[in-house]
């Protein structure tokens, strides 16, 4: 260590040595700053690799000279360099450095890292020496052969260090710098302890020729040359750097470009200068075909585009874009003013709207198609009757039919087979009304079908297309080997002068298929005037109810019940009178069903009750009140409410109040019918079976409901005494309720023998013209203020008159 301190500060020129020092440093930066580059040049990778090669092995050469430069020997001996190994130092360094640095080039191998450390450093040794060939001076040189081996394996230490740093760490600055920093400790360790290796033994018979130059001049210019090669090199890095940012980013941009679902083109002066990918796959040509071609060759707007002002957007423009095959694809056109450097450009966006067009398609059939059939659906019927009605009235024929067809006994099947079947066989009974007529045929909801015929013949027409309908559409239908057949029922309505609009004709439709079912189903009925007259009557009934409850034009009418044992009045049925300011006293059988079918039914069952239980609380006597109930009050789901409601506002006694059912109530939904009557029964009310007997199942409803009372129907009451049979059904009654433990009501008594054959068969309570006629509760004053409970059944007709 001490011989190599006392070469370096007595031996060499201190401030040569350090420019030699400065170009070594330069030169392991510029060098595998060049190497990183290569990794990222793609198809130019040996180019920066030789750049690379080139900047190490003149680094490694011009540090050597300058090195040699600064080196005075002891005795200040004349130096001389031959021209030819001086060269040719420089070529062996810059050679060497090529295939060491290509090693370098992946990072895949630790060997081929190895490789590329030894390949430096023999470089730098055979640089080394062969300079030092060229080398002349008055006397021989002689190697200390221990430094030289030392200064092989320091700078064999330092090159592989280099290696394995840039293998590591080359794709970072740190990496970089620990990489050229390893680099130019080999190239000084291996020079400056094979320079302290060297002696100078003088030989006068050495004659000094070659150049002889002053080292101050030769080191500047060969340092001045060094560094403008490092620049030149480091400029290149930083420009092509940048040109790779650049184009990274505008690669980057393509990308997103391309991404974007929508067409994009760049135009300039209307024509095509890029395009996106998206447009290309739009259009069916290549983004190189796109690029030249003229807007209007490939966009055709549906008006005049407005060109917008710079950064400010235009659109969106209607129109469509012409494909490869000259097909047009329906798009909007959105245009935009960009400022680039080479000037203002319209940047074109295009969005195919063809996806949109069959997607609102589809929307359109969804809305206007039943799912399950594939028919039109109600909005469809809506939309294309009243145009088929404003078409026959401009055609002059008039000839327009509506046949309404709904299917008897599907709800059976469905029950039986499950909704599935039920589906199969709709979409099976549909495929057949496609067959039996090209006209517009429509699933109206449920098992409700319509056919609108257009140009349709006479009465003889009208019935054969109807009776085809329903014997076609009644043959069986065949799934999984069982054989299943609907009833098909079918009203029809004509266009004429009496029905001018699409609601008419639909509606009319609607009641001739209501009479054909009424009358046996599996028929069809033609709407004529009578039913017209009968329909204009409904509907006057139907629109005078809207507003009978808010005028006050309902009344109840109450029918005393006499308990026979005691002879006292246990309480009243109540019954519904409307009293019209319009169309006079209208009876129950006129209103009600229309009340039904309306929904106004709810309201007016929920005033009765209220109503019933009002004039029953300004009793004095706490006598029953008897209440009939609609089935449609049952599906409306809130009767239960309705009543806990008119018991809690009126505080009477829920025990007072009996609410009537019929088997009609109990016949369409057992299991609902079953939950409101045990809901009403735990608020405290008694349940009573009206009308028993009339029923073909009313047996089992005695099981299956919570009832307490059996009204015997009238029929059977009003034929006592006259027919055996009916005394024995009645006595059966009796006996039956008894056994049960139930209470006995019988209607309709009118007659003494009547009531006497009742009694002596223990029924206990009897209502009629016998006891009372249904009357304003005004009438019964006397009863419901305990002035006369207990009298002859005979002074009971008409008592408080």
């Amino acid at each position: 260590m001490y011989r190599l301190i006392t070469c370096l500060s007595e031996e060499h020129v201190a401030w040569l040595l350090g420019v030699a020092v400065v170009i070594s440093v330069l030169t392991g930066i510029a060098t595998f700053g060049l190497m990183d580059r290569s990794r990222r040049a793609g198809g130019l990778e040996l180019l920066w690799i030789g750049a690379a090669a080139f900047t190490a092995g003149a680094g490694i050469w011009a540090t050597h000279f300058i090195g040699m430069l600064a080196y005075e020997p002891a005795g200040g001996s004349l130096v001389s360099y031959d021209t030819f190994l001086t060269v040719l130092s420089l070529a062996a360094a810059v050679v060497l450095a090529f295939p060491a640095l290509f090693l370098l080039k992946s990072r895949d191998s630790f060997a081929r890292a190895g490789a590329a450390a030894a390949l430096v450093v023999a470089a730098i040794s055979i640089m080394h020496f062969v300079g030092m060939k060229g080398v002349q001076v008055p006397g021989r040189f002689e190697y200390d052969r221990s430094y030289l081996a030392l200064a092989v394996a320091t700078g064999s230490l330092f090159a592989l260090g280099s290696a394995f740093a840039f293998k590591r760490f080359g794709g970072c600055v740190r990496g970089l710098l620990a990489a050229g920093g390893m680099l130019t400790l080999s190239i000084n360790a291996l020079h400056f302890m094979a320079m302290t290796a060297a002696s100078v033994v003088p030989d006068p018979s050495v004659i000094v020729e070659g150049v002889l130059l002053e080292n101050d001049v030769l080191a500047t210019g060969i340092a001045g040359v060094m560094l403008a090669v490092i620049s030149i090199a480091a400029c290149a890095v930083v420009a092509d750097e940048r040109l790779k940012a650049a184009q990274d980013e505008a690669a980057r941009m393509n990308s997103l470009a391309d991404a974007v679902v929508e067409g994009i083109a760049v135009l300039g002066d209307w024509t095509v200068l890029d395009a996106n990918a998206s447009l290309a796959a739009m259009s069916g040509l290549g983004r190189g075909e796109l690029v030249g071609r003229r807007f209007e060759e490939i966009l055709r707007a549906d008006a005049d585009l407005v060109v917008p002002d710079a950064d400010t957007p235009s659109g969106p423009f209607g129109g469509s874009l012409v494909t490869r095959h000259g097909k047009s694809l329906p798009v909007e056109i959105y245009l935009k003013r960009v400022s680039f450097r080479e000037g203002e450009r319209t940047i074109v966006a295009v969005r195919d709207l063809s996806e949109r067009a069959k997607a609102e398609a589809r929307i359109h059939y969804l809305a206007h198609h039943d799912p399950l059939t594939g028919l039109r659906n109600l909005t469809s019927l809506r939309g294309d009757l009243p145009l088929a009605v404003r078409r026959a009235g401009v055609a002059g024929s008039g000839r327009l039919g509506v046949f309404y067809l709904d299917l008897d006994r599907f709800k059976e099947i469905n029950d039986a087979y499950g909704h599935p079947t039920g589906d199969r066989l709709l979409r099976a009974l549909a495929e057949r009304m496609g067959r039996l007529t090209n006209e517009n045929a429509y699933r109206h909801g449920g098992d409700e079908f319509v056919i609108v015929k257009k140009d349709i013949g006479g009465p003889r027409d009208i019935s054969c297309f109807a009776e085809r309908l329903i014997e076609e559409l009644s043959r069986p239908y065949y799934f999984d080997g069982r054989a299943m057949q609907v009833g098909v029922s079918v009203g029809v309505s004509i266009l004429d002068g009496d029905t001018s609009t699409a609601d008419d004709l639909l509606r009319y439709a609607d009641v001739a298929l209501y009479r054909a079912k009424s009358e046996g189903r599996g028929a069809y009925r033609i709407f004529d005037k009578r039913m017209g007259d009968a329909v204009r009557a409904r509907q006057e009934v139907e629109q005078e109810l809207e507003r009978a409850l808010d005028k006050g034009e309902f009344e109840l009418a109450y029918q005393p019940q006499l308990d026979v044992a005691s002879g006292n009045i246990r309480g009243f049925e109540t019954l519904l009178r409307w009293r019209s300011r319009r169309l006079g006293n209208v009876p129950l059988s006129a209103f009600i069903p229309v009340a039904e079918e309306s929904g106004a039914i709810e309201a007016i069952g929920a005033w009765v009750i209220r109503a019933a239980c009002l004039d029953a609380a300004s009793w004095d006597e706490p006598l029953i009140v008897s209440v009939n109930l609609s089935a449609v009050q049952f599906r409306q789901g809130d009767l239960v409410e309705t009543v806990r409601s008119a018991l809690e506002d009126t505080n009477i006694d829920p025990a007072r109040l009996e609410l009537e059912v019929t088997e009609s109530i109990l016949l369409h939904d057992r299991e609902n019918a079953a939950r409101i009557l045990n809901d009403l029964h735990k608020l405290g009310v008694r349940i009573a079976m009206d009308d028993f007997g009339t029923g073909y199942s009313s047996l089992s409803y005695l099981q299956a409901y919570p009832f307490d009372i059996l009204k015997i129907d009238r029929t059977f009451v009003s034929r006592i005494g006259s027919s055996d049979q009916s005394n024995t059904i009645v006595e059966m009654i009796i006996g039956l309720a008894g056994a049960l433990g139930l209470t006995v009501v019988a209607e309709g008594v009118e007659t003494d023998e009547q009531a006497e054959f009742l009694k002596g068969r223990g029924c206990g309570i009897i209502q009629g013209y016998l006891v009372g006629e249904p009357q304003p509760i005004h009438a019964y004053s006397k009863i419901v203020r305990n002035d006369f409970r207990q009298a002859p059944v005979r002074l009971l007709h008409g008592a408080g008159s």
